[in-house]
């Protein structure tokens, strides 16, 4: 079905000829906003692109989601807030619009169809990061594991030789691991694990990146800097 939307703000100042608008914008493709919207599977481009749509055809200047610990913004966060929820299959959405005018009720309708088109490519972009992050991230430590640090050991070395820069290669392990182990337990190892991984965190900088590539040992990558010399 397509939608033609109102280009005044209030209905009321419309004149009627047929029980329709005489003024009228350009008619919004569905289609074509569906095969955008299912054209990445990344969910900050989806929801970015989401943004461009509802911005081209509704008076909205900027978007605001937050998803479990993500937030997902586009547009200046400027104007009339307008609240809306989104129910999912397991969840409800609250996206925050911010408009340059209130929307008369013909782009209510309107937002409504777009906003329902938006909930499937965006659910299937969070799953798709969700597998994505379980492969290279540890579930004990959240950490990088071994495979996601072989690709950022690539990306490193390759930035660095653009910008004649340095890379550095932190290895750390646990002392006497093994025994605490075997003496107190995995949940009590698992915790020490754990805690080492949050203490590596809260020490590298943000631009550092650090990685657990199995049983008690780490690797910190640090970019930047110059060695020491002898």
């Amino acid at each position: 079905m397509d939608f033609a939307i109102a280009t005044e703000l209030f209905p009321e100042e419309y004149g009627y000829r047929s029980n329709t608008y005489l003024r009228m914008e350009p008619e919004l493709d569905l289609v074509q906003v569906i095969q955008q919207l299912h054209a990445s599977l990344d969910p900050r481009t989806v929801f970015a692109c989401y943004g461009k749509i509802v911005g081209q055809h509704l008076p909205i200047k900027a978007l605001q989601l937050f998803v479990a610990d993500q937030k997902f913004t586009w547009g200046r966060h400027n104007g009339i807030e307008l609240v809306r929820h989104i129910k999912t299959e397991s969840d409800t959405l609250k996206i925050h619009y911010y408009l340059s005018v209130p929307l008369s009720p013909i782009q209510l309708t309107l937002l409504n169809h777009i906003e329902a088109l938006i909930l499937q490519p965006f659910n299937n972009a969070l799953k798709y990061q969700q597998v994505s992050n379980q492969a290279m991230f540890d579930a004990l430590t959240g950490l990088g594991n071994r495979y996601y640090l072989k690709k950022v050991i690539h990306t490193s070395i390759a930035r660095a030789q653009r910008k004649q820069g340095h890379v550095s290669l932190i290895v750390l392990d646990l002392d006497k691991f093994k025994q605490l182990n075997d003496k107190f337990g995995h949940i009590v190892g698992d915790n020490v694990l754990a805690s080492f991984a949050t203490l590596i965190n809260d020490s590298i900088r943000d631009t550092d990146q650090a990685f657990r590539i199995g049983g008690d040992e780490f690797v910190v990558i640090t970019e930047g800097g110059h060695p020491r010399q002898a």
